[in-house]
């Protein structure tokens, strides 16, 4: 008789979770580093998946240190893992938080490419912290034109020529970031930035900006 009521508190406890609404799953899995999101997978068949329609994809230094302990990351680890994360997402990414360990890394094509896919999914607030060489911003970063805050950690920051601004960034957080050797770069039009933060930057003659409210 026991058995038979630890049966059914067992399957209630479980239609809860597998009843909830989208909007509280999308609300818990924001709350969670990004493994645990995907280990929801198996817990019933709406959360199946659900990870990939997360809006923020956080693959941070935590997320880095989880896979090395585990012995899934180096070189080859770190391309594939998180190339099958965007392989898999579906929607909208708004915030990328991208965590460039310091491993060998033939190039930085991959990581390119993993630009190239935020600029068509209106990433808003993307952080890259390079614990790697200096990394050469893509242009298909400048083509983000919905990024809001960026925080860039040891680039190169060399927009191309026919660049004209950021219409609705309002937060730029730079660090370690450099410019550039040009005399003068073009002029960068930030018509709503707000906040700018600039740390051991290089060249910084050359990062020419129009940005009235700050």
């Amino acid at each position: 008789m026991k058995r038979n009521k630890k049966r059914v508190v067992t399957c209630a406890k479980e239609d809860r979770i597998s009843n909830l609404p989208e909007h509280l799953i999308d609300s818990i899995l924001e709350q969670v580093p990004l493994e645990e999101a995907v280990r929801t997978t198996i817990l019933s068949k709406n959360w199946r998946y659900r990870w990939t329609t997360m809006r923020e994809l956080v693959l941070d230094q935590h997320f880095s240190k989880k896979f090395a302990k585990n012995g899934a990351f180096g070189r080859n680890g770190f391309i594939r893992i998180i190339n099958q994360v965007l392989f898999l997402h579906k929607g909208p990414i708004l915030k990328f938080h991208l965590h460039i360990p310091d491993i060998s890394l033939d190039s930085f094509q991959d990581i390119d490419q993993w630009m190239s896919f935020l600029s068509r999914n209106g990433v808003m607030e993307l952080i890259l912290t390079n614990f790697n060489r200096r990394y050469k911003l893509p242009s298909y970063l400048f083509s983000c034109l919905e990024l809001t805050k960026p925080k860039l950690q040891n680039c190169f920051f060399k927009p191309p020529p026919e660049f004209e601004g950021f219409l609705n960034l309002e937060d730029l957080y730079l660090r370690n970031v450099d410019f550039g050797a040009n005399l003068c770069g073009p002029q960068i039009s930030l018509p709503q930035l707000k906040k700018l933060s600039m740390y051991s930057c290089t060249n910084v003659s050359n990062f020419n900006i129009k940005a009235t409210r700050i």
